[in-house]
C-alpha cells in the first residue's frame, strides 16, 4: 500500500545564491540583508551595515548564510544536479533510451546468469545449482537471448575502475612528482641486540610540492573549478518562519574553523603589490598502509590529499 498523502521529494542542493532578477529591483528577492545597527531616530542619515547575507531556502528549509559579500559569478551549488545527489537515474517523461535496464547486460536472461555466477559465491552448492535450474526453466528465459553475448567484455567492464584507463600519475612527466632518498634516524631501546640510534635510508620516495598540487588543481583542471568553494558559508535549516534556524554541519567549507581561517586571511595584510582577492584552500591529509601482495610483507604507505573546498560527496 502506498499512502497517497505522502510526497516523495527528491534531494536537492541549496538554492542558487543570486538567481537572475530584474535590474530595477534594489535587492534580489532571494537575498536577505540583515543589519545589526539599532534603529535610529533619524533613519535617513543612519548607516546600515549588513552582518550577513542569506540565500533563499530550498524545499527542505535549508539555506546558506554568508558573513561577507560572496562572488555571485561563482556559485558551486548552481552546478549541482540530481545526478550529484542521488544514484538514481533521472526519468524523463516520454523519453526513450536504448540503454538496457540491465546494463551492461543486454537483457534479463543474461543478467540473471551473470548474477548467479558472481553473487552466489565461488564455490557452487546444490542450492546454487537449483537456482540456476530455476533461471533456465523460467518462461521469460529464451536461449537466443544469450546466444552471442560477449561475456569476457561484460566481466571486464564490471571490474573496471575509473582510473584504469590512465597510467599511473607519477609516471607522468608533467605531474611534478620527484623521487628522493629520505634519511631516517631510528632509535632502538636498550633491550635490543644493538641499542642506540641507527640510520636508515628510504629509497625511491615519491613526493611533490603542495604548491604545485594546488596550482594544478586551480589552473589545469578546469572542470573542477565550478565545484570549488572559494566563499565559505554556514548552512542552516529552518522549519518555519517562527522557528529559530538550526546550524548544519557536514562540509569543511561550512565549518567554524574554515570560516575563521577565511576571516583571518581577509584581516591580514596582502602581499606587497598584490591586489588580487585572497581565498583559503583547505587541504586534508591522511595515510594508510596498503599490502602490495597477498603473500609477503611488502607494503606501501601512501599519503592521500583531499581538497576540503569540494564536497565530500564528489
Amino acid at each position: 500500500m502506498h499512502d497517497r498523502t505522502l510526497r516523495d521529494i527528491l534531494p536537492q542542493p541549496p538554492t542558487p545564491l543570486l538567481p537572475p532578477t530584474p535590474i530595477a529591483e534594489p535587492h534580489p528577492p532571494s537575498v536577505i540583508v540583515v543589519s545589526s545597527v539599532p534603529p535610529s531616530a533619524n533613519a535617513a542619515t543612519a548607516t546600515v551595515t549588513p552582518t550577513h547575507v542569506d540565500s533563499a531556502a530550498n524545499v527542505f528549509g535549508v539555506f546558506r548564510r554568508y558573513h561577507h559579500s560572496p562572488d555571485p559569478t561563482h556559485d558551486p551549488e548552481a552546478a549541482v544536479g540530481i545526478t550529484s545527489l542521488s544514484n538514481l537515474r533521472p526519468v524523463v517523461a516520454g523519453a526513450t533510451s536504448s540503454t538496457s535496464l540491465f546494463d551492461p547486460y543486454p537483457n534479463e536472461a543474461s543478467f540473471q546468469l551473470g548474477h548467479w555466477f558472481w553473487a552466489k559465491g565461488g564455490q557452487k552448492s546444490q542450492e546454487s545449482f537449483c537456482h540456476l535450474i530455476g533461471i533456465v526453466r523460467a518462461e521469460s528465459f529464451q536461449p537466443l537471448d544469450i546466444w552471442d553475448i560477449n561475456w569476457p567484455n561484460i566481466n571486464a567492464w564490471l571490474g573496471l575502475n575509473s582510473w584504469d584507463d590512465s597510467k599511473e600519475e607519477w609516471e607522468d612527466e608533467d605531474a611534478s612528482w620527484k623521487v628522493s632518498p629520505v634519511p631516517l634516524r631510528i632509535p632502538f631501546h636498550r633491550f635490543t641486540d644493538n641499542p642506540g640510534v641507527r640510520d636508515f635510508i628510504v629509497r625511491s620516495f615519491y613526493h611533490c610540492s603542495l604548491v604545485e598540487v594546488i596550482r594544478e588543481k586551480l589552473t589545469l583542471k578546469k572542470q573542477d573549478i565550478r565545484h570549488f568553494h572559494i566563499d565559505p558559508h554556514e548552512l542552516y535549516w529552518q522549519q518555519g518562519e517562527s522557528q529559530e534556524p538550526v546550524c548544519l554541519y557536514g562540509e569543511m567549507y561550512t565549518s567554524p574553523s574554515f570560516l575563521s581561517a577565511y576571516q583571518a586571511l581577509q584581516d591580514s595584510p596582502p602581499e606587497p603589490g598584490c591586489m588580487l582577492a585572497q581565498y583559503v584552500v583547505g587541504i586534508m591529509l591522511w595515510s594508510d598502509a596498503t599490502h602490495l601482495t597477498d603473500f609477503g610483507t611488502s607494503r606501501l604507505t601512501p599519503v592521500y590529499l583531499y581538497f576540503s573546498n569540494e564536497s565530500k560527496y564528489r
